[in-house]
């Protein structure tokens, strides 16, 4: 039981030494930390339930948004400080778009010349009906930073990566990245 909480805690530490200050989603963490270390809690099962609980509401999930440098480029997304993603016209995409949370984040990936992932965005607001079509839906992103391009070529090259759904369903352009995908990819780009 003890090394459980032990991973749960390195993970929740490690979530709230990188959030922002004012990072609403860290302070039950805070929280939770402060609780956790103190010489009067001596009840690690229920320690460990209440962050693990915690930790899963407010986990961050990782996508990938695909666009075309004509279209819309990663220059463009700072230049602008943040764009409705609007205009994706795939159910499967539809799907990723209405599961995304304010605070996610994701990869911005520059397809058609040179593809590579160049960027991370945020999702700054959720899910709302498409302004052009109605039974589409749009999120708002915002750049966060920029990264040393990694190539569709070097992540193709990688066997860690072979089930990532970029790879996977090649023509989606809203698609889910699992954490250790994640994690790797940004590896590569500060490598």
């Amino acid at each position: 039981m003890r090394s459980i909480y032990v991973e749960i805690n390195a993970v929740q530490r490690k979530f709230v030494e990188s959030s922002h200050p004012g990072d609403e989603r860290a302070e039950p963490f805070r929280l939770s930390l402060e609780w956790l270390h103190s010489p009067w809690n001596t009840h690690f099962a229920e320690a460990e339930s209440t962050t693990k609980r915690a930790f899963e509401e407010i986990r961050m999930a990782r996508w990938l948004l695909k666009s075309e440098p004509t279209s819309y480029s990663w220059d463009d997304l700072v230049r602008d400080g943040g764009t409705e993603w609007d205009g994706v016209r795939n159910p499967t995409a539809r799907i990723n778009l209405r599961a995304m949370k304010t605070g996610d984040e994701a990869f911005f990936y520059r397809s058609v010349q040179e593809p590579a992932i160049v960027g991370i965005a945020r999702i700054t607001r959720e899910a709302q009906p498409d302004a052009k079509d109605p039974n589409w839906v749009s999120v708002r992103v915002e750049p966060v930073r920029e990264l040393t391009p990694v190539s569709l070529k070097s992540i193709k090259s990688e066997p860690k990566l072979a089930a990532m759904e970029l790879l996977r369903q090649s023509r989606l352009s809203v698609a889910p990245v699992r954490e250790e995908e994640w994690e790797l990819i940004i590896a590569m780009a500060n490598a």
